[in-house]
């Protein structure tokens, strides 16, 4: 088995799913019959066309597209910056469920006298949904509840003032402050990397790795053995440095093929293979208990697209088929060229 292959067979990704789940407390005594409050919102998540989410950090927006299946049901859910970029379905999954409506835990009072007592002239969350048929709906997190355990909560245009579960706009407020970004869209921290290795045809034809006793990089021995690999003979310091740097901040333009499976995808229409140029970077850090971390980010380049303005790319072992810059794709393309990186 070549060490490409054996590679991949290691890198172990995990996934943390989000947990939608949500506490209803309660009622007290002699208010048994708030036990089944009824949603004071409720939408079917098909109808969901567009979500805006914003807090005090930022804010990010999302839309739906529609495959023609008759149904007119979401098939994906993307960024609309960055635009062209798909969530992450592992953390998306349930999200527009979550959205059809809130459970209320209490409602405080028919009408709101001073929206400020309750943090809603300064919301902690605005939750703007639009539906199938244009109309809006609008969501008003306010302040925690003195226990954390609820929000204050409004919905635009009518009147009440409800308590919702804090897990339920924690899990919403998440999107903006942890964006559900795509595996396989990476940015990488050049400062940690310790190891790169080049690949033609499955095969190693140069690889690069740092060495923590000299602190220097070096090229390494072929074929390779060790891991990370190891070598004696310098490198070109400016070219490692030009393609660590390129490597580390790739120019995604859109997602081309979205799948969610292997099975899904057919990357040999797009030149993507095993004998395509495919370049590991391995990214070493310590964690706070002072144990490394070793992370692998891949990259397989493809054909350039007719127009020949960007180049098609598979990251990070994912199925999902994305853009670059042709530009960005050639740069990266210049380094499968055994000693490349030499002196």
């Amino acid at each position: 088995m070549s060490l490409r292959i054996s590679l991949v067979l290691i890198i172990v990704v995990s996934l943390a799913g989000i947990a939608l789940t949500w506490v209803i407390k309660n009622p007290p005594i002699g208010s048994s019959k708030e036990a089944d409050l009824p949603f004071f919102y409720t939408l079917s998540p098909d109808d969901l066309r567009q979500i805006s989410i914003t807090t005090p950090v930022g804010k990010k927006t999302f839309y739906a597209t529609f495959v023609d299946d008759g149904r007119n049901v979401a098939s994906v859910w993307y960024f609309e910056d960055p635009a062209g970029i798909p969530v992450n379905f592992d953390r998306w999954g349930g999200i527009t469920f979550l959205l059809g409506g809130p459970k209320t835990q209490r409602i405080l009072a028919k009408t709101i006298d001073d929206p400020a007592q309750y943090g809603l002239n300064r919301p902690t969350a605005e939750i703007t949904m639009t539906l199938r048929d244009g109309s809006v709906r609008t969501l008003i997190l306010g302040a925690p509840t003195p226990d954390r355990g609820a929000h204050y909560a409004q919905l635009a245009g009518f009147p009440e003032l409800v308590l919702v579960d804090s897990t339920w706009g924690d899990v919403l407020t998440r999107l903006v402050a942890e964006p559900p970004l795509p595996l396989w869209y990476y940015t990488l921290d050049k400062s940690k990397a310790h190891e790169v290795l080049f690949y033609l045809k499955n095969d190693v034809i140069q690889g690069v790795s740092f060495n923590d006793e000299t602190k220097t990089w070096v090229l390494c021995d072929l074929p390779i053995a060790g891991d990370p690999c190891e070598g004696s003979r310098a490198v070109n310091a400016d070219r490692l440095n030009n393609f660590l740097s390129a490597v580390s901040a790739p120019r995604f333009t859109r997602a081309e093929k979205v799948s969610r499976s292997i099975e899904e995808a057919r990357h040999g229409d797009y030149g993507l293979d095993l004998n395509s140029p495919y370049v590991t970077v391995r990214i070493e850090k310590q964690n706070r208990q002072g144990i490394t971390e070793v992370t692998v980010t891949t990259l397989t380049l493809g054909n350039l697209t007719p127009d020949g303005k960007e180049m098609f790319v598979l990251a990070n072992e994912q199925p999902t088929v994305a853009r670059v810059t042709a530009d960005w794709g050639k740069l990266i393309q210049a380094f499968f060229v055994r000693d490349s990186l030499a002196p």
